[in-house]
């Protein structure tokens, strides 16, 4: 819904984005068709996906271009005006007042320049960041589109392929809509009624072969389990988020970690409380972590998980926060209007 609003809208980019994520969902059906013999086709998907990333870089390429178009048209204005004020002064001392408040109007130009100059150095570092993101989901779904043609893997595990394909799709489809809130500014919530535990076990579908793979035990605890109105998409965004960190942070396989959901309800209010027995969030860290591109210790990543996570929560009209001791974990806490 959000990118056919902007398609309405005439955003920049918006037809391109649509064409892009139609082309690749059209070329990971095709690899799945094959994988059941529905189809005979070379698998695409790969290639499917790397047309979607150069549709991405288009539309990154164009925004770019317009950007430096208004601030090189800005320059100009703003040189016009000066050379128009220095003459008016000169010949028109009665004008004073009036040549202050375009001054002041030269000032607001000024500060919207860097202001916009800010913003295309942040989408900058995102799209550096976006190279590592991708890197996961791309080859998972290239080795599992492989193995689909294969004889000597059994039904299940072919449907268990395909389920871990969609799941890498949902993936890339988080990224990218994490992109085009961060370049629009802003979220356009689309709220519906859902029941919380159902909410956590589908998250959770996405979590345990994570913390699987990094020997991390799993679990949920539900002291609530009614109903509650949020975006289930971009909620889901926040608790993939909050995990795949505590993810990152506890990989060391020098104890055994631990990792937990509980969903609570407290004073009128849905909490989510996100446990981990991992090393904590250094000092240094605490006053920044909800900062744009604030990251502790990273290689990898666009630095904007916690801070989208924030923004989303809030949107909501809730709360993010978190509570953390060195050595002993950190607990991150969701409090949603109930």
């Amino acid at each position: 819904m959000v990118v056919i609003s902007a398609i309405v809208n005439k955003r920049i980019g918006a037809k391109l984005f649509l064409t892009g994520f139609l082309f690749f969902g059209a070329a990971v059906t095709n690899d799945i068709l094959k994988s059941f013999e529905i189809l005979h086709t070379p698998n695409i998907s790969s290639y499917g996906f790397l047309t979607f990333v150069i549709f991405q870089s288009a539309i990154l390429s164009r925004k770019f271009a317009n950007a430096f178009t208004d601030a090189e048209n800005s320059t100009n204005e703003l040189k016009q005006l000066s050379e128009s004020l220095e003459k008016k002064v000169t010949e028109r001392t009665l004008e004073l007042q009036t040549e202050k408040d375009n001054l002041l109007i030269a000032k607001d130009r000024i500060e919207n320049l860097a202001e916009s100059r800010k913003k295309l150095s942040l989408i900058g570092q995102m799209a550096a960041g976006i190279v590592h993101d991708i890197k996961n989901p791309m080859a998972t779904i290239k080795s599992l589109a492989e193995m689909a043609n294969s004889d000597r893997i059994t039904k299940e595990t072919r449907i268990k392929n395909l389920d871990l394909i969609v799941r890498e799709m949902d993936r890339l489809n988080d990224l990218a809509f994490e992109i085009l809130d961060f370049s629009k500014g802003e979220i356009v919530l689309d709220i519906s009624e859902v029941n919380v535990k159902e909410f956590v076990s589908e998250v959770a579908q996405f979590l345990k072969i994570d913390f699987s793979h990094y020997g991390i035990r799993y679990n949920e605890e539900y002291l609530f389990e009614g109903m509650i109105r949020i975006d289930r998409d971009r909620m889901r965004r926040v608790l993939i988020n909050l995990a795949k960190n505590a993810i990152e942070a506890m990989y060391d396989g020098k104890k055994e970690y631990r990792f937990m959901i509980r969903t609570e309800k407290k004073e009128g209010k849905i909490l989510f409380s996100l446990i981990d027995n991992g090393p904590g969030i250094s000092e240094s860290m605490e006053e920044r972590i909800f900062e744009a591109f604030a990251t502790q210790g990273k290689v990898t990543g666009t630095g904007l998980g916690l801070f989208m996570s924030k923004w989303i929560v809030e949107s909501h009209l809730g709360n993010l926060s978190f509570e953390t001791k060195q050595g002993d974990g950190t607990t991150f806490f969701i409090s949603i209007p109930g």
